[in-house]
């Protein structure tokens, strides 16, 4: 990741808030909908936090040799040039997981922009600690409790919630490594409770990844016998669709949301082209039937 001379990007909104003054908001996180430009932010009471949710409209994306240039009109601290990598921020289209090409001139969006990422000193400033961009859809960032709440918003994790870290890796994480983490949250709709209640299209554990473990009963034991499913049947039961070529060529389980690769003798699951998990036993063809071991299905 680039790094810039300069000051962070809450330093800078205090430069602007000195010079041209805020109305104050509370000093919680605040529910803010990608739709919905006239929340604000209030950005003298955000630098305790380690991240903020900017909404705005995109005004420009370019790519260069570096990744891509992002014009940001935001409503809390004016123009933002985002300057991200290729792979460096995660684009959210309503439900789907997009890329920077999604992002046309006009897109109303919820940015979510690390507090303690430098940006220059220019005007406009410029900064690569944007880490999600939300379009369609309601945006949060909030820290959560144990039972999955704070005083905005309460989360109740659907089966097809996915649960991500700041890479973007998916289907591997659970409801428990939300509990004491700071996270995104990407949304449609909620009740109009206090706090709000959602079952969200994704989660995106912003503490550090490293302190994200997958839980101990997910791993399969040496010791244990795994046991094994009939694939095609176990993975359209969960209401995947299963694609078979060839006994040589990968097996294609997809939906909507995530789109995976196995191989008849090999013990990998390949998850969106880039992520590959192991399973406890290799993929086995036995009499035109294709089994797989049961802890494939936990990834999904």
């Amino acid at each position: 990741m680039k790094k810039y001379l300069g000051i962070s990007a809450m330093a800078l909104s205090a430069l602007i808030i000195s010079t041209v003054g805020v109305t104050a908001f509370a000093n919680e996180p605040v529910l803010i909908s990608a739709k919905d430009t006239t929340t604000a932010v209030d950005t003298t009471k955000v630098a305790a936090e380690a991240y903020s949710a900017l909404t705005g409209k995109i005004t420009a994306c370019e790519k260069n040799e570096q990744g891509y240039s992002i014009t940001f009109e935001s409503n809390e601290m004016g123009t933002i040039i985002l300057n991200e990598a290729e792979n460096g921020c995660l684009v959210f289209d309503g439900s789907k997981l997009a890329d920077f090409t999604a992002l046309k001139a006009d897109t109303e969006v919820t940015v979510v922009l690390d507090n303690n990422a430098p940006m220059t000193m220019s005007l406009p400033g410029q900064t690569n600690g944007a880490v999600a961009i939300v379009m369609n859809n309601n945006a949060f960032v909030g820290k959560f409790n144990d039972n999955l709440e704070n005083d905005k918003l309460k989360l109740e994790i659907g089966d097809n919630t996915q649960i991500l870290d700041v890479r973007g890796t998916k289907q591997i994480l659970k409801a428990d490594d939300i509990k004491g983490k700071e996270a995104i949250v990407v949304y449609g709709v909620s009740t109009k409770s206090i706090p709000a209640i959602t079952t969200p299209d994704f989660v995106v554990i912003l503490d550090n990844d490293a302190d994200v473990k997958v839980p101990e009963e997910t791993k399969p034991e040496e010791t244990k016998p795994v046991e094994k499913v009939t694939l095609r049947k176990a993975f359209e039961e969960k209401g995947y669709k299963v694609e078979w070529t060839a006994n040589d060529k990968p097996i294609v389980i997809s939906n909507d949301k995530v789109k995976a690769e196995v191989t008849i003798g090999s013990n990998k699951v390949v998850v969106d082209g880039d992520m590959a998990y192991e399973i406890s036993a290799p993929v086995e063809l036995i009499d035109g039937v294709t089994y797989v071991t049961s802890d494939a299905l936990e990834l999904f």
